[in-house]
């Protein structure tokens, strides 16, 4: 995936979350991983970033899942993470763990 910061330019965001790269990062984030029945890409960041995911919180998992959404999210404008959106994903992330669980 091609690099981009904070001190990129709103256009120069935009163009990045609209590149074919970045939307394929998205698209596979949910998606299995080859030869892993049941692990997603998403699942192994969470992996990556909560060494035992089994000891993580649900508001830890949505907070984290939240900004990995909001970053390649191409609705939002910048790479900065806005307090309400967060919030908003993470109770609509919430509501989905517990509906797995």
């Amino acid at each position: 995936m091609p690099s981009i910061n904070t001190k990129s330019s709103p256009s120069e965001i935009v163009s990045w979350k609209n590149s074919q790269q970045v939307k394929d990062v998205a698209q596979k984030l949910n998606q299995n991983i080859a030869s892993y029945e049941d692990l997603t890409w998403c699942t192994k960041i969470l992996e990556k970033i909560w060494r035992d995911t089994g000891k993580v919180s649900k508001e830890k998992i949505a907070f984290t899942l939240s900004i990995i959404q909001c970053l390649v999210d191409p609705n939002v404008e910048n790479i900065k993470a806005d307090d309400d959106d967060i919030q908003d994903r993470m109770k609509g992330i919430i509501v989905s763990i517990n509906l797995l669980n």
